[in-house]
């Protein structure tokens, strides 16, 4: 049987380490850096010094060496704190065929920066 267990995910992670800024969708004055630690087409995992819930709207936006700024917005999905740090996993929202296209070249990119 092909279904998938609720534990799986759909897109493969990639682990990677940079920096970003992340701020509330609905609270423009709360925003943080952070780092995100691993990345997929659905979603990232990051570590940040501010509070966010699951089910927070935010908005990740990074900015790579000689790049354009890349925008996504996503849900936090999941909370934890590992060595001090509050680590965050999120789901990006909905997008269209170009943003999907400018996450798979993101995430490219990413991965040569390793």
């Amino acid at each position: 049987m092909n279904e998938m267990r609720p534990t799986q995910r759909k897109h493969k992670r990639k682990a990677t380490l940079v920096l970003l800024y992340v701020a509330d969708s609905n609270d423009p004055g709360k925003v943080a850096r952070a780092a995100v630690v691993d990345i997929s087409m659905g979603g990232a995992a990051f570590e940040s010094s501010i509070k966010f819930s699951a089910g927070d709207e935010v908005i990740l936006r990074f900015t790579l060496p000689k790049e354009k700024i890349y925008v996504i917005n996503g849900v936090i999905r999941r909370t934890s704190e590992r060595t001090g740090a509050l680590v965050y996993g999120v789901q990006f929202k909905e997008m269209n065929f170009f943003g999907k296209f400018r996450l798979r070249k993101l995430i490219s990119k990413l991965d040569k920066l390793k």
